[in-house]
């Protein structure tokens, strides 16, 4: 028995667009429990950040450290959790080009912060650079003052011994 093709192409369009639609779990969880990208942006940026201190720590110290109060500090930060974390990124790893899209612009954000750093740096050089040259000065003007005094002390003497 041979099936129509009206019929053959009316199962491929339903299940086509049986695929594009989202279920009702699918929708709650996007409204409802999905990180936006932006705060995902935040997140991933603070965690890089995170891993790098660990890393500096890890380093420094022999005993076994607490990674994980450092990211439960982070999650709390953004106003998440683990699990809400990991369901948004398995998410978000389903857009390839999304996620591409989302990790340029963490490193956007982390070249933002560490120019930021860099900024900071420089002003608290030039303050210190400000601070000494005021200190020069001051030494300057007190090694003046001192000469000034020794030159009076030694006229004052040599004033004293003339007159005897």
């Amino acid at each position: 028995m041979k099936v129509p093709g009206i019929v053959i192409i009316s199962v491929l369009v339903l299940l086509i667009s049986s695929c594009h639609t989202q279920s009702a779990d699918e929708k709650e969880f996007i409204e409802n429990r999905l990180i936006d990208k932006e705060t995902m942006v935040m997140i991933l940026a603070d965690m890089q950040i995170t891993e790098a201190y660990i890393r500096t720590i890890k380093k420094v110290k022999t005993r076994k450290d607490s990674s994980l109060l450092y990211y439960e500090r982070l999650f709390k930060k953004n106003h998440t959790n683990r699990s809400n974390f990991e369901e948004s990124m398995l998410y978000y790893e389903e857009d390839l080009e999304g996620m591409e899209e989302l990790y340029a612009q963490v490193i956007t954000r982390l070249n933002e912060l560490q120019a930021k750093s860099d900024e900071i740096l420089l002003i608290m050089k030039a303050d210190s650079i400000r601070i000494d040259s005021i200190r020069q000065l001051e030494i300057a003007d007190s090694m003046k003052q001192i000469e000034i005094n020794d030159s009076l002390l030694k006229l004052s003497d040599s004033a004293y011994f003339d007159n005897k």
